[in-house]
């Protein structure tokens, strides 16, 4: 950045010495930082790339970091108009703490029982992580809920750097979700995160689409397939919460929508077609509203409407079709470069998994059949200057459902089987330590 205006000797000083100390000011958080989380992850610090590992005990349980203070006043302007000198002012808010850039590994839905970020979910560490905020809090499931108890568990995700909240669903349909101003709220305190926007709102499963096809406005989105009116509809809303939170803190990011179709424009299927015309619709209702998107967050799982297409394995091989999911992630990823609206942009997937259960497929045949082929898939293809390197970022969908008749699921991290012995499973521990430094930031994230 460069500002021209005319100083006396004295003011130049003056500016000279601001921004000596702002520069120390921001160097001495970035070194807090680092100080404060698990060291030996591919980001040790949530404000900087990672220094060279320090040896620690792995085992050790971290402090959590120190959350980020409130976003500091702008400096006033220098109050002349003469451009005689060039004064250069340091750049470091670019590290702190608004641009984030997060590692490739993350956890989602990580209420595991007693599970919680202040032991690394039980030794995993995730680069970052993020529950659904409309589902329960860290250790269980609810049903009726209120928008002040999401609210709460929003808060206490956020006090964790390395938290990414979710607006699971708009408001307007799911009166326990924050409403675009309490959104902001938080926004305001706690700010530079990147805010998921929506779950699997193309999914009438008791996910978001399940609310908005009860809600007899939007019901014809379902049952007429009315692709691209639900495109407009999350458009607008996500619209309504991207001014909000941007108002509370400019440094915030919005990323979206969480379909669980990925949009793959070869698909011959006609069951599984709405991505294409879903993303269309919200691209376009954003350039007409004026707006961007700051990054998109997708879903890829096997054997579902997720990503089966072409040449896919059905039935209980199904879901270990790795090469199914890559070819689908291939597809959308071309799809995406070809839209202005998300070409290039950061792209998260916040959900990869197998999700049959135990019974069928164990928890090593999980690891082996399809975590372990796609976390060598991923570094191999979303590396700086690789054809996806705008994939800089991937959770590990890890759930906890156990009934009288139901016992889910092999994608498990966690051992809810023995929930007293604390254990990762076979997945948990591969997801664990399996690193990739190269792929730490790849994408424009970057600093």
């Amino acid at each position: 950045m460069k500002r021209l205006f005319s100083l006396s000797p004295p003011r130049l000083w003056l500016v000279l010495a601001l921004a000596v100390g702002l520069t120390a000011f921001l160097g001495i958080y970035v070194l807090e930082g680092s100080a404060n989380t698990p060291a030996g992850r591919l980001f040790d610090s949530y404000l900087a790339p990672t220094p060279p590992p320090a040896t620690a005990n792995p085992t050790a349980t971290p402090a959590l970091a120190t959350r980020p203070p409130a976003t500091p006043p702008a400096a006033a302007p220098p109050k002349t108009t003469l451009t005689t000198h060039t004064i250069r002012l340091p750049l470091m808010l670019k590290q702190y703490p608004w641009q984030l850039a997060y590692g490739w590994k993350g956890v989602g839905d990580p209420g595991q029982l007693d599970a919680h970020p202040s032991d690394g979910f039980w030794g995993i560490y995730p680069d970052w992580w993020y529950n659904w905020g409309g589902e329960g809090s860290y250790t269980a499931k609810s049903g009726s809920r209120t928008m002040a108890e999401t609210l709460a568990d929003l808060e206490a995700g956020l006090q964790d750097p390395r938290y990414a909240p979710m607006i699971w669903c708009p408001h307007d349909v799911k009166s326990d979700q924050p409403t675009p101003e309490e959104a902001a709220n938080l926004a305001r305190r706690y700010p530079g995160r990147v805010w998921l926007m929506f779950n699997e709102p193309d999914n009438t499963a008791y996910q978001c689409g399940y609310w908005i096809n009860q809600d007899p406005r939007y019901h014809p989105f379902f049952q007429y397939s009315n692709w691209e009116g639900l495109g407009e509809y999350l458009a607008q809303q996500y619209i309504l919460y991207y001014d909000a939170i941007k108002a509370a803190d400019p440094y915030s990011r919005l990323f979206a929508v969480g379909l669980l179709a990925l949009p793959m424009p070869t698909l011959s299927n006609p069951w599984w077609r709405d991505g294409v015309p879903v993303w269309n619709a919200f691209v376009t209702e954003l350039a007409d509203q004026g707006h961007t998107l700051d990054g998109i967050a997708i879903h890829a799982y096997p054997n579902s409407g997720s990503s089966f297409h072409q040449n896919c394995l059905t039935g209980p091989a199904g879901y270990l079709d790795y090469g199914c999911v890559q070819r689908a992630l291939g597809d959308a990823h071309g799809f995406f470069q070809t839209q202005s609206g998300t070409a290039a942009k950061t792209i998260w997937i916040t959900e990869i998994g197998s999700l049959t259960s135990v019974d069928q497929q164990p928890w090593t045949t999980t690891r082996d059949g399809f975590e372990n082929p796609m976390l060598s898939w991923f570094s191999q293809h979303i590396r700086p200057g690789q054809d996806r390197q705008y994939v800089n970022a991937v959770s590990w969908f890890s759930t906890h459902y156990k009934t009288a008749t139901e016992d889910f699921t092999a994608s498990n991290l966690l051992n809810h089987l023995q929930p007293e012995l604390k254990q990762l499973t076979a997945v948990g521990q591969a997801w664990r330590d399996r690193t990739c430094p190269d792929c730490a930031c790849p994408g424009p994230d970057c600093p």
